[in-house]
């Protein structure tokens, strides 16, 4: 993520300020070609590359979405999106115990597909914090060009929310039934995962800091 403002210099020294704690900006080199480029395309050349931009994820989450009306809508729930770059996904709940989507992310890492739980994004403040049981998660559709990858993704995702609802969502009943040969490849995913989580719990902390 890239931006730019304009600005006095008291009000972009305390922005800049703010921002060395709560985001982590591109490396220099990256900005460095970045603002190469918008010096050769200009004003009308920056909004034409956004706006192909624009048209090239729009298309993408529009095959995710079409893919999860037909294959996801009897297990889970979702709006699509009309900013971002992900789909918040909510699980249905199966029996009296409910659903967590920290309970599905081995299952869901054996079937190919790396999610984030709900709670990665809870208030400590709010309704639902970090320790609470959240149905909700976050999945990305940058990467899905094909309508064919579209829908294995949401057959993945389908095939472990009803093997969790059947098992009566116990904590990997389906990572089992879905281990593979590529076990190396899901252990690296959730240790990704696993830094993912710790890197937002201090973001949170460092958040908490800069506002006290």
């Amino acid at each position: 993520r890239l931006g730019w403002l304009t600005a006095t210099s008291r009000v972009a020294l305390k922005i800049a300020l703010a921002t060395e704690v709560m985001t982590w900006p591109l490396s220099c080199a990256s900005q460095g070609i970045f603002l190469a480029l918008v010096r050769s395309w200009g004003d009308a050349g920056l909004d034409r590359h956004l706006r192909e931009v624009q048209l090239l994820y729009s298309r993408r989450r529009d095959l995710v979405h079409q893919a999860a009306l037909r294959l996801l809508s009897d297990v889970a729930e979702w709006s699509a999106p009309t900013a971002g770059m992900f789909f918040w996904i909510r699980a249905k709940a199966c029996g009296a115990r409910g659903v967590d989507a920290v309970d599905l992310i081995d299952d869901l890492l054996a079937a190919g597909v790396a999610i984030l739980p709900g709670c990665c994004f809870a208030s400590e403040h709010g309704e639902l914090s970090a320790s609470s049981p959240c149905a909700a998660f976050r999945v990305s559709f940058t990467l899905i060009d094909t309508a064919a990858k579209a829908d294995l993704a949401m057959e993945r995702i389908a095939l472990v929310l009803r093997r969790n609802a059947d098992s009566g969502c116990e904590r990997g009943a389906v990572g089992k039934a879905l281990a593979s040969s590529a076990s190396g490849d899901v252990e690296a995913k959730r240790r990704q995962v696993a830094k993912l989580e710790a890197s937002l719990r201090l973001l949170r902390e460092q958040i908490e800091k800069a506002e006290s």
